[in-house]
């Protein structure tokens, strides 16, 4: 496939019509949190790791708290899976990150304002910008797909599942790592982190619907007038929501802005079309 017929397939299925849907299955997923005091350790070993996929040191060591977290709920659901971490190799990564180092910028303006450029890291760029997760993901992994982050603000995770769906939709990757991270409660600028606050992420496998059956699928609905929800999804209780044990009916996670678009989490025995 040509890079011009991939981006056609791409531009079509990201602009459905109105009470279309897009799909895909979950095949494995894991949380992981960190508190401040827990990033060095997760830092220099990013959860459970096959010794032959063990990423360098030096992956991590300047990255925002969010991505660490990010990296390390990717290997702890390789391993739910039971798979072997080469068997993703062409797989894309999809980031849906919620104020990714606004804490740490906040600081760093502050820097700049009193100290000019010499009192400002040249970390920020590469660590702290919103493709930096996906970006340090693919290289822990060695993944050969392409990587992306969306989002950054309250929607963030929405605008994370529509991408990820595109992306098999057209059938740009055989699966997509899909990462909803953020701050639990949210990391004020300005206030420090405390042993109650942690950064999160929760880890989502996906295949196209049609590749897998018998597992819990998302369910992406167009212009069918949903309500826009609250924006923040509870990361701890989608996780609950996904284990197989969990039988779930059919429920709306995550909407768009406007409302215009809802994601809806189905259970392996619903089904998805």
């Amino acid at each position: 496939m040509t890079k011009d017929q991939s981006t056609e397939r791409l531009s079509a299925a990201a602009r459905p019509e109105n009470g279309s849907t897009l799909a895909a299955s979950v095949i494995g997923h894991a949380l992981y949190r960190l508190s401040p005091h827990d990033v060095p350790a997760v830092r220099r070993q990013p959860g459970p790791v096959h010794e032959g996929a063990r990423p360098s040191p030096s992956v991590l060591r300047y990255s925002d708290e969010q991505t660490v977290a990010g990296v390390a709920a990717v290997f702890s659901a390789i391993e739910r899976t039971g798979k072997d971490p080469g068997d993703f190799d062409d797989w894309g990564v999809v980031v849906a990150s919620r104020f990714l180092g606004r804490a740490n910028l906040a600081q760093a303006l502050r820097c700049f304002a009193s100290e000019g450029v010499w009192g400002t890291s040249p970390h920020l760029i590469p660590h702290f910008a919103l493709h930096s997760p996906s970006g340090a993901i693919s290289l822990a992994l060695k993944l050969h797909g392409p990587n992306v982050g969306v989002g950054g603000g309250e929607f963030a995770e929405a605008e994370g599942f529509l991408a990820a769906v595109s992306w098999l939709a057209a059938g740009i990757v055989p699966g997509v790592w899909l990462v909803l991270s953020g701050w639990d409660p949210e990391l004020v600028p300005g206030s420090p982190p405390t042993q109650n606050t942690h950064a999160e992420a929760l880890a989502l496998a996906l295949v196209a619907s049609d590749a897998l059956r018998g597992q819990k699928s998302l369910r992406l609905v167009f212009g069918a007038g949903a309500q826009r929800m609250p924006a923040r999804i509870d990361l701890k209780r989608l996780a609950k929501a996904l284990d197989p044990t969990d039988d779930v009916k059919p429920r709306t996670i995550a909407t768009d802005p406007r409302g215009a678009l809802r994601v809806e989490l189905l259970s392996a025995a619903e089904g998805w079309g």
